[in-house]
């Protein structure tokens, strides 16, 4: 994990997309559950994904990631 971590915070592309891939999913249901609507799902999904790729450097325990990423699908976009 620590690995992914570290290639993520060097701005690996191709670990962004193996990233998405695992999580865009599990992460489209939770905003869907979160809005009601497909669209403002797809919304929130895009939003969290920007505010992950931004802010991935302040992640400090790798273990922490699928929590982290869950909490940005439900954190408004200033609390990540």
């Amino acid at each position: 994990m620590e690995e992914r971590v570290k290639r993520l915070q060097n701005k690996d592309p191709e670990a962004f997309r193996q990233l998405y891939d695992q999580f865009a999913r599990p992460m489209y249901n939770l905003c869907l559950r979160m809005t009601g609507h497909p669209d403002d799902a797809h919304d929130v999904l895009q939003d969290s994904f920007m505010r992950i790729f931004e802010k991935i450097g302040q992640l400090r325990q790798a273990e922490m990631l699928p929590a982290w990423i869950k909490r940005s699908a439900s954190t408004p976009r200033y609390s990540l």
